[in-house]
């Protein structure tokens, strides 16, 4: 399986909290729309708590080799390189870097956070390759 990535947006608060550190809940959800028989292409999208509001969102393709039921890792694998493609544009625009604690219990993830942005807004067309 192949997972590629055709498209990043991040919108994200012009100034950071004034608390060095802080506790975001995370929504998440992933589309899916079949293209062929052996690919789908799929649409991420991560919102985090109005205690810092980031809106992430990636659209990419899946190419499926022997994959019976995509829908059982496919979701879950697409939003861990998803947040942490996230958390790589979001220390982009940082001084200081992001670390990510994921608590398995609630499928929450948190996330600390320490400097201001450099830019609130970043829209990308890359090619990579997960």
């Amino acid at each position: 399986m192949k997972i590629s990535v055709n498209k990043l947006q991040i919108i994200r608060p012009e100034k950071d909290p004034k608390k060095p550190n802080i506790d975001l809940d995370v929504n998440w959800y992933v589309d899916f729309k079949e293209k062929s028989n052996s690919s789908l292409e799929y649409s991420c999208t991560i919102k985090t708590s109005d205690k810092y509001p980031i809106t992430f969102r990636i659209n990419g393709t899946v190419d499926l080799e022997d994959l019976k039921d995509p829908a059982d890792i496919l979701p879950s694998a697409i939003f861990d390189n998803s947040l942490k493609i996230m958390l790589t544009m979001l220390n982009l625009t940082k001084s200081i870097d992001l670390n990510i604690e994921t608590k398995l219990e609630d499928s929450n993830s948190t996330f600390t956070k320490n400097s201001s942005p450099k830019k609130n807004f970043v829209d990308m067309y890359p090619s990579i390759y997960c």
